[in-house]
Order: C-alpha cells, then structure tokens, then sequence
C-alpha cells in the first residue's frame, strides 16, 4: 500500500539538475526538521523541465 504524503506536505522541492540524481527537501506537518532526498534516477519524461 503508497502512502500519499498530500495531506501532511508544507512544502518542498525536488531537483534533477545533475544527470541521474534527485535531491530535494520536504517539510511535513509534525516533524520539526524536513526530509531529505538523495536518489539515483532521473525525472520521468512527463515531468522533466516542467
């Protein structure tokens, strides 16, 4: 079963500025620090450059 974060997100960002990495930071509702993102990969096709 996803969890669907929709409903605790404040705000974030992803960023696929370098080839085949993701980083990014996202804040939540109820954490007093944000979450942060260190994947292999790269944006699927329907959102790159958007």
């Amino acid at each position: 079963m996803a969890w669907r974060p929709q409903d605790y997100l404040i705000a974030g960002t992803l960023d696929n500025a370098e080839p085949h990495k993701v980083t990014g930071l996202m804040y939540f509702i109820g954490l007093p620090q944000p979450v942060s993102f260190d994947l292999d990969g790269d944006f699927h096709r329907d959102i790159r450059g958007a």
